[in-house]
């Protein structure tokens, strides 16, 4: 069973996002004094990465994230310039620990940290009953 990202990810990952480069850009503006060539310049340099990162790369990253449970293993795909698929067998599992991000939460969004014998795995956020599902299927196919 395969689980898609929901469109609230993007949007969670979008508002991160414009925060880091919010954070940024004040930090800019602060830290070079008088010069403002420099600011004006550095501004739209900034601008065009923060417009590149939130509307070229990151649904790029939405479309090759996904997570899916077959055959008594867990199987997550990440990476949208650098693909990484990560296999983890379901009879390593020790336990799955839901997490709730102060800003994910504010999306409806909830991550999943699986723990097992040797290593963690933490899944891309999930909505509820995304989670639920996932759970269940893990559960399953035990």
């Amino acid at each position: 069973m395969i689980f898609e990202l929901d469109k609230k990810v993007l949007l969670y990952w979008r508002f991160t996002a414009a925060v880091l480069f919010a954070a940024v850009f004040s930090a800019l503006w602060i830290a070079v004094p008088d010069r403002y060539t420099v600011k004006i310049l550095s501004s739209l340099v900034l601008l065009a990465v923060a417009t590149a990162y939130c509307f070229v790369y990151l649904p790029l990253r939405f479309k090759a994230e996904s997570v899916s449970v077959s055959g008594g293993r867990i199987i997550c795909r990440k990476g949208a310039l650098i693909k990484r698929e990560y296999i983890y067998p379901n009879a390593r599992l020790v336990y799955a620990q839901t997490v709730r991000l102060p800003l994910a939460s504010c999306f409806g969004l909830y991550v999943t940290v699986l723990r097992g014998v040797g290593h963690s795995l933490i899944l891309p956020a999930l909505t509820l009953k995304q989670q639920t599902k996932f759970l269940k299927a893990v559960r399953e196919d035990e």
